[in-house]
């Protein structure tokens, strides 16, 4: 037996067993899932203990879990952040490639965005099918009688998985810097969190519960025009963060930055 024979080289890696980044991404998908349920469950049950409290006293008229896709967007961005932050040094130092992890990195935006936004949209439902069992009012609480789902099922499942996605890559892309500055990349962050999450308000025709600044901007914006142009720019925003984390991610240092 020779002294290099132990050491696989990278065809014969890539022969035996998947690719290095889907293998990536399977660990990362792992993660998100076992923090998504807890948060589902921590949500749901917060959400129905209210209700029970509310309906003693009034008839509610505001939807407890139309905000529920904002706490489960949040935590996917702060799970996407540790990813970086503790698995990027080791997961390279154990023979991964950065190209790899940037890969796993998408296709686990991709698919944790919707698979998020079809949870969010099946808690909407069936809350709205309690409501209406119990002849409450399905709303946003601000007096006009709204539905959480007025802009439609589909409209809302969309509108939910694009800000999925460029949030989640949002969160790559906050760990990268962070691992790159230290410290000084909390001065980045209007633009590696705020820039994404103000152009998918613009570009995304959702609720209110998804934009939370009321109506559609981007129908405001674009009017008739808006589907369109909607789609256009939500194309590009998906791709502008992608790169940015792209090219973040590329060469990055695997020293702990100093600050």
């Amino acid at each position: 037996m020779s002294a290099t024979s132990p050491t696989l080289s990278r065809s014969s890696t890539r022969a035996i067993g998947p690719p290095q980044w889907l293998r990536v991404a399977r660990i990362m998908l792992h993660s998100h899932v076992v923090v998504a349920l807890w948060t589902i469950v921590t949500v749901s049950v917060f959400a129905v203990a209210i209700l029970a409290i509310v309906s003693r006293a009034v008839e509610p008229s505001m939807s407890a879990l139309q905000y529920a896709p904002q706490i489960l967007m949040w935590i996917a961005f702060g799970v996407n952040i540790v990813m970086v932050t503790t698995y990027l040094r080791p997961m390279v130092a154990a023979g991964m490639t950065r190209r790899s992890f940037i890969r796993a990195a998408v296709l686990t935006s991709v698919v944790v965005g919707i698979v998020l936004s079809l949870v969010s949209t099946a808690l909407i439902l069936a809350e709205r099918t309690v409501y209406g069992r119990l002849d409450w009012i399905h709303g946003f609480g601000d007096g006009t009688d709204n539905p959480v789902l007025n802009d439609g099922v589909a409209g809302y499942a969309w509108g939910a998985a694009v800000l999925f996605i460029v949030m989640g890559l949002s969160g790559f892309l906050v760990g990268a810097t962070f691992q790159r500055l230290g410290v000084w990349a909390t001065l980045l962050l209007p633009l590696t969190v705020g820039l994404p999450f103000a152009a998918t308000m613009i570009a995304v025709p959702t609720p209110r519960s998804i934009t939370i600044v009321g109506e559609s901007p981007n129908a405001m914006l674009f009017g008739g025009a808006g589907l369109i142009l909607g789609l256009l720019l939500q194309a590009v925003v998906i791709v502008a963060v992608a790169v940015a984390t792209w090219w973040t991610l590329r060469d990055i240092p695997l020293r702990q930055p100093t600050t």
